[in-house]
């Protein structure tokens, strides 16, 4: 009807979500052919289909890195063993002395798939190349990014970034941010008190939890472990858990008794627990001494 806002039910989905699926879903279909082409022996192809297999797996060693080139996939075969037999293997697949009765065309193919193989080989058994890739490896495998240079200097960018958002009340992007900069380099204990405290702010980890985990935190001198020590305490105030929000400020103070806010919070509990005593004991009639009994 006329002046009712129009509802969109077939509303698609955000151009930038279809991009990024569409990419992911490119990239799985490139990856899949290139697995294909790569463990495929085109000298047991049909004769029509030798050519075009040879080419397939020149683009595709071309393209891969070089442990891919080897189909070598999981950490456990980056053992020189088993990258001398998948390098025989390999060879034995584009030798071009199996391709002799073949056009020359495919006597070229199979020459280069045989040289970038070697090239392959030889770049993997360099000790720098070889980390690199077990990193990418243990990536795959475990989602886990590699500790290394440049994975903390990509942490720094990301606490910064954190922090800012922190400051803007952001908390949800904050803990993203903030738990990419701790899985980036975790033994900045800077970057897991952050991602523990824009967690709890934006409603993603409970109080517990996010107390448990400031309490495990370790390297943090002691002035910011006092400062951590209160913040807890002050997470459980909020939920109404006394005793135990004030153990952790008399924590504070005795790890650092400059510690402002943890001796506010325990003076102020002083000071009320002295008004409520204050009220309890009774007191004496203004002229009861005056006035009382004779004998009394």
């Amino acid at each position: 009807t006329e002046g009712e806002p129009r509802q969109r039910f077939d509303r698609p989905p955000p151009r930038s979500s279809q991009k990024r699926g569409g990419k992911q879903r490119k990239r799985r279909i490139r990856k899949n052919k290139l697995v294909e082409a790569l463990g495929r022996s085109p000298w047991q192809s049909d004769p029509e289909e030798v050519e075009t297999h040879l080419k397939a797996a020149y683009d595709a060693i071309g393209a891969s890195r070089p442990e891919m080139a080897l189909g070598i996939a999981k950490t456990a075969e980056l053992e020189t063993e088993v990258i001398e037999q998948r390098y025989r293997d390999a060879c034995a697949r584009y030798h071009p002395d199996r391709y002799l009765g073949g056009s020359q065309a495919v006597r070229a193919l199979a020459e280069g798939c045989f040289s970038r193989i070697s090239e392959a080989y030889h770049v993997l058994k360099e000790p720098g190349n070889l980390e690199q890739a077990r990193e990418r490896l243990v990536f795959r495998e475990t989602g886990k990014r590699p500790i290394n240079d440049k994975s903390r200097a990509r942490s720094r960018v990301d606490f910064k970034r954190a922090e800012m958002l922190f400051r803007q009340r952001r908390y949800q992007d904050a803990a993203k941010s903030a738990q990419r900069a701790h899985e980036g380099d975790p033994e900045r204990w800077e970057y897991s008190l952050l991602h523990l405290r824009s967690s709890w702010r934006a409603g993603v980890q409970d109080t517990q939890s996010v107390v448990s985990g400031i309490l495990e935190i370790q390297g943090m001198p002691s002035t910011q472990r006092a400062e951590a020590l209160y913040l807890a305490g002050e997470m459980l105030l909020k939920e109404g858990r006394k005793k135990e929000a004030y153990g952790l400020f008399h924590q504070s103070v005795n790890t650092d008794p400059e510690n402002v806010g943890a001796r506010r919070r325990i003076r102020l509990n002083e000071s009320r627990k002295t008004e409520e005593e204050k009220k309890k004991k009774p007191s004496r009639p203004l002229f009861g001494g005056l006035f009382g009994r004779r004998g009394d």
